[in-house]
């Protein structure tokens, strides 16, 4: 049996090998006729193996420019016999092809390639995967994920209704927050200088609270485009605070107090450097101002020249509480308050009586003054008794009815043009007489007065 078989098969070999290769070159051409091969691709979700554990180290993975790889896909390429390929656009790719990356396999040496693994996982099919076509690699990048805190800037557009303003650099304009935390891949996260947030004041007459998005800039105040997915802020939104106040201009009012040391006389020279200012601050304040009362200045702690220097803004803050009402840009922050308080001193001058009028006597008597003039004491400031001119000066005596006895009477003057002087109490002596009957006196005696 073992020969006749060893016989069968060694006897015109050349034949029987020439017969098996011809009948497998007539299979092949009738299958490829009737059922030639294609090829298909199918999208097929992308396996990130141990991305939980690079999540959890605070890495940040980016595949290709994509960084949600919960849903990375890639074209899977099948190459199969038409019917077989067909058959598979009718069922879900996942029940029949993988796709996946190990993140393991990424090479500290060349860390931004990774390769991908495909395989056909059910195993009743007969294609292939045409590994040609495959992609083979994924450009990978991987950073650290770090927070950052950064601050927030902001810009005022706009103005209030007329009437009110605002200040730019008020230190009572409010954030909230002032800062916003940043945390994201390290590149990412360190493009971003600060964050800013516009606001707009047009029409508005009173305080303002107005929320605005944050928006990331870099150092050059350009936008920062991110994904919040990605980056992740701590607020989205910032609430930016503006005092609006309403202004007005008052007057700087000096206020003096006491008398003058005896002596001494005020100049009546007053003089500021600055009478009116321009005030801000919240409408209902402002409303009860009307003008600045400088602290009283007591006359009678000054002899000689004086002058106070006042800081308005300090009044201004005892009088209605710290930054409640303020100076505005360009006004005067102090003023300066001078006069004079002099010395007096005395000049007599003698007065004619003959210049001096008499009020008061009857025609039933007559008078003269006892002597031609009478010494008046003048007393004021040094240029003003230079400046005195001793013509204008009028006196006048009035005699009362009760007075008007003949003898002599001693009278106060009355004193009119002393311009900016003062007088001592001048008196003078009027003598007063009766007068004498003249038709009596000229009248004819009869005998019987004769005789008397």
């Amino acid at each position: 049996m073992k020969e006749f078989i060893r016989k069968w098969i060694t006897q015109n070999i050349g034949l029987k090998i020439l017969s098996l290769v011809i009948a497998i070159l007539l299979w092949f051409i009738f299958t490829n006729l009737e059922d030639p091969l294609s090829t298909a691709y199918f999208e097929v979700p992308v396996e990130v193996q141990h991305l939980s554990e690079y999540r959890e180290q605070n890495r940040f993975i980016e595949i290709e420019g994509e960084q949600d790889l919960d849903n990375l896909k890639v074209n899977v390429y099948y190459r199969g016999r038409t019917s077989e390929v067909e058959a598979l656009k009718n069922r879900n790719p996942s029940a029949f092809l993988r796709a996946y990356i190990d993140l393991y396999e990424i090479d500290p040496e060349d860390p931004n390639r990774l390769m991908i693994h495909y395989e056909v996982i059910d195993r009743t099919l007969k294609g292939e995967l045409y590994s040609y076509r495959n992609k083979s690699y994924y450009s990978v990048d991987v950073e650290d994920y770090i927070t950052v805190e950064i601050d927030i800037r902001y810009e005022i557009t706009g103005n209030p209704e007329v009437g009110y303003m605002y200040l730019p650099d008020d230190p009572d304009i409010q954030l909230s927050p002032k800062t916003i935390t940043l945390t994201g891949p390290s590149e990412q996260v360190s493009a971003v200088s600060y964050a800013f947030v516009q606001v707009n004041l047009d029409g508005e007459s009173s305080n303002a609270s107005i929320i605005g998005e944050a928006i990331l800039k870099d150092e050059n105040g350009q936008d920062v485009s991110y994904s919040r997915d990605v980056i992740r802020t701590s607020v989205n939104d910032v609430s930016v605070y503006i005092p609006i106040y309403t202004y007005k201009t008052v007057k700087v009012q000096p206020f003096l107090t006491g008398e003058v040391q005896e002596g001494y006389e005020y100049a009546n020279d007053l003089r500021q450097d600055i009478e009116l200012v321009d005030i801000y601050g919240q409408e209902s304040i402002l409303n009860k101002i009307n003008n600045i009362s400088l602290p009283e200045i007591d006359l009678s702690e000054i002899t000689g020249s004086y002058a106070k220097r006042f800081y308005l803004q300090r009044i201004l803050a005892d009088a209605f509480g710290e930054n409640a009402v303020r100076l505005m840009s360009g006004s005067s922050p102090t003023v300066t308050v001078q006069l004079t308080v002099e010395k007096q001193e005395e000049t007599t001058i003698q007065f004619p009586t003959s210049r001096i009028s008499v009020f008061g006597v009857s025609s039933d008597f007559e008078y003269a003054f006892e002597s031609e003039t009478v010494d008046i004491v003048l007393y004021g400031l040094p240029a003003n008794i230079e400046a005195f001119d001793e013509s204008l000066l009028v006196a006048s005596v009035r005699v009362k009815t009760a007075e008007l006895t003949p003898g002599t009477h001693s009278l106060t003057l009355d004193l009119t043009g002393l311009g900016q002087l003062k007088a001592k109490e001048a008196r003078t002596n009027l003598i007063i007489k009766a007068k004498v009957n003249e038709e009596s006196e000229s009248q004819p005696t009869t005998s019987e007065e004769s005789s008397s």
